[in-house]
């Protein structure tokens, strides 16, 4: 006879992220049920440490008492409740301890769930995840997830795949329990049948959220459709019709303005006050200021700060990406000006007195002439600076001087940094020019990621320092 395992993780205690108090529940319920059947040999319930060493060493012991004790298996069930995220490609279970630098130590990948699973190649894998997004969006496509769970499915025999909402939505939860869980938990109390199917459970959960705008369950199916979930017994029956009737209480009779006001409160955390922007800014300027170059001996590391972009080189490289983002919802003051389309560019382009001139004088002013984006500018008052400028200032007549410029444009929800590093190019003893023979850089953060903004912002500089040594490494280290 063949072994059925299943594995349940639930995580509603996090340091870096909100805490998530139903997904705790969401497995204690789920866990019971399965346990009430006699499908499954052994279940590992994780929900009480839930830190990324205790976890992952669980489901490695877990794994290989499996396949030391264990003849063929039949059917693997996983399940997951907490907050998810993708990055680099990868789909990750966010665990109590995770930190955004140390993701892949913090949290478990959903691949290393598929290579712990191919090993003990079961006829069927079940994956449902209840996960609510960690607040930052990774995905860069509308259907990114489904062709990703889509190319995780063909690795196994069969599968079965379920999740609680689209890559661009978040999953939404009451104090009690979260709805997609409940919604998972109510097709087998509410089905009419002893045996309940995995197509059963698709179908209701499917029919559930028909017409929520705000959360749209996901699945994946490589099987045939009649493969058996649970069969109801009395200890199961009793149990969805105890007292966990109220928590698991169907999607139906949700209040949908409660889940308004969820969706709300949750998107209202990727925002930040005028005041709040200004004191990130502030860590931002005590971050830079406090940079130490790896080596004292080498250069002279000096600090300018600018209230404009005067001093902005290859300001058309910005103006161009302005252009190219008309909807990026930043805080940009951007001045138009006419320019005609023959490419015979106008520094100023054509003044609004000359251009109501010329339209009078110039039937066809407009139609040799553009309306385009010459410039901007960011108009917030009291803005601590616009521009910084590190001179890395070498110490020796033999070795470059080196600058590394940081602009950024924000909104209330977003952040975006430009920055370049480049080096100066001696003229004469009295003259050196900078080196244009660069390539503005782009990093675009949540506002509301304070931690995620500054690490990356350290993360810059110490690359700019990386790229310096290793440019005068190849100058004077001979191999």
């Amino acid at each position: 006879m063949k072994t059925n395992i299943a594995i349940i993780i639930g995580v509603s205690e996090y340091s870096s992220q909100g805490n998530l108090p139903s997904c705790k529940t969401d497995s204690q319920i789920l866990y019971e049920i399965l346990s009430k059947s006699s499908k499954y040999s052994e279940i590992l319930l994780l929900n009480e440490n839930t830190k990324s060493s205790v976890i992952k060493e669980s489901l490695i012991a877990f794994f290989e008492n499996v396949r030391n004790s264990s003849g063929e298996i039949g059917e693997i069930f996983f399940y997951f409740s907490g907050h998810g995220m993708f990055s680099d490609n990868e789909f990750f279970y966010i665990l109590s301890d995770f930190d955004f630098q140390k993701r892949n130590q913090t949290s478990l990948k959903n691949s290393e769930i598929d290579s712990l699973v191919r090993a003990l190649n079961s006829e069927l894998f079940v994956k449902v995840i209840d996960a609510c997004q960690s607040g930052n969006q990774y995905i860069k496509g509308q259907d990114f997830l489904s062709k990703y769970f889509d190319n995780s499915a063909s690795a196994f025999n069969k599968c079965y795949f379920m999740s609680s909402s689209t890559q661009t939505q978040f999953s939404y939860a009451s104090e009690n329990i979260s709805y997609f869980t409940s919604s998972f938990i109510n097709s087998i109390k509410f089905s009419p049948k002893k045996e309940v199917r995995y197509a059963d459970v698709i179908n209701f959960i499917s029919d559930e959220f028909l017409g929520n705008q705000l959360q749209t369950p996901l699945f994946t199916t490589q099987a045939y459709y009649t493969e058996s979930f649970i069969e109801k017994n009395e200890d199961i029956v009793a149990y969805l019709n105890s007292d966990i009737e109220e928590e698991i209480t169907s999607q139906e009779v949700e209040n949908k303005s409660d889940i308004l006001l969820s969706a709300i409160k949750d998107n209202a955390k990727k925002y930040l006050s005028k005041e709040q922007a200004f004191e990130l800014l502030n860590k931002i300027k005590t971050t830079i200021d406090n940079f130490k170059f790896p080596s004292d001996d080498l250069y002279e590391i000096n600090v300018s700060y600018y209230n404009s972009y005067e001093v902005v080189a290859k300001k058309g490289d910005i103006l161009n990406w302005i252009k190219s983002n008309p909807n990026s919802n930043l805080f940009i003051k951007k001045t138009t000006s006419y320019q005609p389309k023959d490419g015979k560019i106008r520094p100023f382009g054509f003044s609004a007195l000359t251009t109501s001139l010329e339209k009078l004088s110039n039937p066809n002013f407009l139609k040799d002439n553009e309306l385009v984006i010459s410039d901007f500018d960011v108009e917030i008052e009291g803005l601590p600076f616009k521009t910084v400028q590190i001179s890395f200032d070498g110490k020796y007549p033999n070795i470059d001087d080196y600058q590394f410029t940081i602009i950024y444009f924000m909104s209330n929800e977003t952040i975006v940094f430009f920055y370049y590093l480049s080096n100066w190019e001696m003229v004469n003893w009295d003259e050196s020019e900078l080196n244009l023979d660069f390539e503005w850089e782009t990093d675009s953060f949540a506002i509301a990621d304070k931690t995620g903004v500054l690490t990356r912002l350290t993360a810059l500089l110490e690359e700019a320092s990386t790229t310096i040594l290793e440019d005068l490494r190849l100058r004077f280290v001979k191999k």
